[in-house]
């Protein structure tokens, strides 16, 4: 089935259809091990999503953009980011390709009238997440929810802890609850989060990112509450970038204490 028809027949009920279109062209051309999109430049998948080039510019506002041109697109990415945004931001923009006509040069992009995903945004990051963190593959390493698995699959995908809860609980769906905490430098000693962290998890819906932001002196703390199901308890408490374990629970008491380590 040719990209064009794949999307404009496909309604996001079907959208396993797409992403295991996705996963299957980059196994057969050579992605087959994580971290992908290690070496993008040089990545026949890349190629075959007519990206003549990855260009690194300081001129560009944007962390990255698509640009249609005679030779396909010119990925332009920010210079300056981590590697592991700098993947995150290739492979979304990789997602956005699967919404342009590539039979056409320069490619086109779909009329919305033509596809039945309301916006290509949502749809290509879920795109980007499947190439940085298959299905097939977390299928097969993910375990139980714990601190341990997660940070193993952040170092084995090579991620960021937000790409990742999001795969878990909201693509997947092979975790129910989990929590992030950022940012990196984060002081927490005497302080208690544990009636924020109940309150989450009692009134966020199921299929939203709930965040709370507090203030700890002169440093603010973010905590993202991914939330698969209504019913379930289990969940990972982690701490932004740098993967150290603040706390690590399996079910949800009434009041948790969090203290800096």
């Amino acid at each position: 089935m040719g990209d064009f028809s794949l999307i404009k027949n496909a309604p996001w009920k079907c959208r396993e259809l797409v992403l295991e279109h996705v996963w299957h062209t980059m196994r057969d051309l050579g992605e087959v091990r994580p971290p992908f999109l290690a070496t993008p430049e040089k990545s026949a998948f890349v190629k075959s999503r007519k990206v003549s080039r990855v260009q690194y510019s300081e001129n560009t506002t944007q962390h990255g953009h698509l640009i249609p041109d005679g030779g396909g697109f010119t990925l332009l990415v920010k210079v300056g980011l981590t590697p592991e945004r700098t993947r995150n931001v290739i492979a979304h923009e990789l997602g956005h390709t699967y919404f342009f006509d590539v039979t056409k040069n320069p490619p086109e992009p779909f009329s919305t009238q033509d596809f039945s995903w309301e916006n290509t945004e949502g749809p290509s990051y879920e795109i980007g997440r499947e190439i940085l963190a298959p299905r097939m593959w977390l299928l097969d390493r993910a375990q139980r929810p714990s601190l341990e698995s997660f940070l193993s699959l952040m170092h084995d995908f090579r991620v960021s802890a937000q790409v990742l809860a999001r795969r878990l609980v909201h693509d997947v769906r092979l975790w129910d609850i989990l929590l992030v905490i950022s940012p990196e430098q984060l002081m927490l000693s005497g302080r208690s989060v544990g009636s924020v962290l109940t309150s989450l998890v009692t009134t966020s819906p199921p299929g939203k990112i709930s965040r709370y932001v507090e203030s700890f002196g002169r440093e603010r703390l973010l905590v993202e509450l991914y939330r698969a199901q209504s019913g379930e308890r289990s969940f990972c408490l982690i701490r932004g970038s740098n993967s150290q374990v603040l706390s690590s629970q399996t079910r949800l008491e009434p009041h948790i204490s969090v203290n800096g380590s």
